[in-house]
């Protein structure tokens, strides 16, 4: 979570700096517009190659299933340092969002909607991260972001959660669906309508019944 380290704990003291490029993602995290609900832990893996955990984001108050992956940063300045983000894009996408490199250097400018998930200090002349170049800026908020529907409203947000009838085979818990197979409902009554996009069961349906989704894509 958005943690600044305290000086002399990281790498470079710099580190330990709340930059104003920090407040903006602060902001959007607390507000729920851009923020971390799971997962997505950056920490290093070989070279200029950092791992990013599988989770949870929401971009714009849309929901966004991370994968985890790896990324990896360009080379390093061979006289200055610089700090570099490393971040989910509006679209879902994870990216490195690279700053300058300077005898003084600050973090780059994040992108319209970007979740910020980690800084990263880049030394002159680096070949390797540790982890105490990596300094962790998920804004976890799991209060907000998140859009509950029922019978009759707009069912087509990225995130929501709605009561569905299944139509046809059963779902197991986790598993994906696509909305097409599935028609808003109460407690024990479908609506009749279908929905759109790809589903993720939050609960279990043994088929012909009804449950709880969660639209994913």
């Amino acid at each position: 979570m958005f943690t600044l380290p305290d000086k002399g704990t990281a790498l470079n003291d710099t580190q330990c700096i709340l930059f104003k490029e920090y407040i903006d993602p602060l902001v959007a995290g607390i507000s729920g517009v851009d923020f971390v609900s799971s997962g997505c832990a950056v920490t290093p893996s070989a070279g200029l190659t950092v791992a990013i955990a599988s989770g949870t984001v929401y971009s714009n108050s849309a929901a966004h299933i991370v994968t985890g992956s790896t990324l990896t940063h360009g080379t390093a300045d061979a006289t200055n340092p610089r700090f570099d983000f490393v971040v989910v894009s509006s679209s879902g996408t994870l990216a490195i969002r690279a700053g300058t490199a300077a005898s003084a250097p600050v973090p780059p400018t994040k992108s319209a909607n970007d979740v910020v998930l980690a800084v990263v200090y880049i030394p002159a002349g680096n070949v390797t991260i540790a982890a105490n170049q990596i300094v962790d800026l998920r804004v976890f908020n799991t209060a907000a972001g998140v859009n509950f529907v029922s019978k009759d409203q707009n069912y087509n947000n990225v995130g929501s959660y709605c009561l569905c009838a299944v139509l046809g085979a059963g779902v197991a818990s986790g598993a994906t669906v696509a909305g097409s197979g599935l028609s808003p409902a109460s407690a024990s009554l479908a609506s009749g309508s279908f929905l759109t996009g790809t589903w993720r069961c939050c609960g279990y349906s043994a088929g012909s019944d009804i449950s709880f989704f969660q639209r994913i894509v």
